[in-house]
């Protein structure tokens, strides 16, 4: 009676289940490597963007948290207008006790949005030769403001004439709480606003057309 051997060799199914395993070992490792190799995953992506779009939120409401709300910031109301004078054609009444007010008897605001009833009004053009005395007359060309310094006392009414010469021009303050003091001017023409000075400071102004923002003024309010 004959022995029948054993074979030693390994069943090709075991072989095969082997090698799978070994390639998905593979591409785990590559797959962790990479993950840690500095490249963003979706989730990070996804994060950073999260970051990005509430710190422009951020920005925004504390931009717009310093722009006067009719809504919601109290308004200042004149009675009687009737001696009430405007120095400049189409701009703001002045009262007799010095407070720059719209047609309805509201005191204006340097950080009102332009345009708006409550924002100093821009003037109809005007002959710069016609102004009364007292308005700051500025004159901007392709050189800049001259004069490109000016003094007024805060709290006083004071109304800015801005004359273009040869270009169109428009002042703009650099401070977010004179948003509303912008002065845009097309070539030729002078046009001005009636305001009350601010808070005691030095406040820049600077040319906002392209190509000409280096060229900037300032007013001193004492």
């Amino acid at each position: 009676m004959s022995k029948t051997k054993k074979s030693n060799s390994i069943p090709k199914h075991l072989i095969v289940v082997g090698a799978v395993l070994i390639i998905l070992a593979i591409v785990f490792v590559v797959l962790i490597l990479k993950q840690g190799s500095g490249q963003p995953t979706n989730n990070q992506v996804k994060e950073t963007e999260n970051n990005t779009s509430n710190q422009d939120s951020l920005e925004a409401t504390n931009i717009n948290s310093d722009i006067f709300n009719p809504e919601t910031d109290s308004i200042e109301t004149v009675g009687n207008l009737d001696t009430a004078i405007a120095t400049t054609v189409g701009s703001n009444l002045i009262t007799q006790d010095g407070k720059v007010v719209n047609d309805k008897g509201q005191v204006v605001q340097n950080n009102a949005l332009p345009m708006t009833d409550f924002a100093p009004r821009l003037s109809e053009p005007v002959d710069p030769n016609s102004l009364i005395e007292g308005v700051i007359k500025i004159r901007a060309d392709e050189n800049g403001f001259s004069p490109s310094e000016f003094t007024v006392l805060s709290g006083e009414p004071v109304t800015l004439s801005l004359s273009a010469i040869g270009l169109g021009s428009r002042l703009v303050f650099e401070n977010k709480s004179l948003i509303a003091l912008e002065l845009p001017v097309p070539a030729d023409y002078t046009m001005a606003k009636t305001f009350n000075a601010p808070a005691p400071g030095r406040y820049v102004f600077y040319q906002d057309m392209p190509g000409r923002i280096n060229q900037k003024g300032v007013m001193i309010v004492e």
